[in-house]
């Protein structure tokens, strides 16, 4: 009964949340940038901005986007498919591992520069590589587990897209490839993650959302 209703809470509210979390992201980077003199949001990651002033601001950005992966992750893991369909499980399974990932990112902070030259940065720097490959992977099994349903199509061809994108965004972001511009190239990949987050929190609810009994 308690899992129900999550389920339907979380199903009538979700493109509300996907919503407001998107624009905290956006706003947020967007005071940080416009806040912090002397930041470069071209060649400066956008965890660089724990330190200057304003650095809070990146902080709670990383909190609604972890926020909406917990959400994701409830949502599809109390849904009758999670018990039918081990897909959707796993995709569930994912976004709970991704709400964890940016609870780590939040708490451990980048080293200053390029390099890495504490246990914490590593951690982050890490986890940051994780989330990005782990992103366009569940777009994928999401979009594979909910293939079958005639209404699909939409966001099963948007997901691909995405993952597309996504996927070729992060690869840039690997380490052995090293790039000038890795703040604008991080804030693609967002851009990429939260237009998924937004279409895909208005789309899954009617696709997914089979309450449990």
């Amino acid at each position: 009964m308690i899992r129900r209703r999550l389920h339907e809470t979380i199903s009538s509210s979700l493109p509300i949340i996907c919503g407001l979390a998107a624009a905290t992201v956006v706003i947020c980077d967007a005071m940080g940038v416009s806040l912090n003199s002397g930041y470069n949001p071209l060649n400066e990651s956008i965890s660089d901005l724990v330190f200057y002033p304003w650095g809070w601001l990146e902080q709670l950005g990383m909190a609604a986007a972890g926020f909406t992966q917990i959400m994701f992750a409830a949502f599809i893991l109390s849904s009758k498919s999670a018990r039918t369909n081990h897909w959707v499980r796993i995709s569930g399974l994912i976004f709970a591992v991704m709400s964890i990932g940016f609870g780590i990112i939040t708490v451990f902070k980048t080293d200053p520069g390029l390099g890495i030259e504490s246990l914490g940065g590593g951690i982050h720097v890490t986890t940051v590589i994780v989330l990005a490959a782990l992103f366009p992977i569940n777009c994928y099994l999401l979009s594979r587990a909910i293939g079958n349903n005639p209404d699909s199509a939409t966001i099963l061809h948007f997901s691909y897209l995405m993952a597309a994108i996504g996927g070729l965004i992060a690869f840039q972001l690997l380490p052995l490839n090293p790039i000038r511009f890795i703040g604008i190239s991080e804030r693609l990949l967002a851009g990429v993650n939260l237009a998924w987050i937004v279409f895909a929190g208005s789309h899954l609810p009617h696709l997914v959302d089979t309450p449990v009994k």
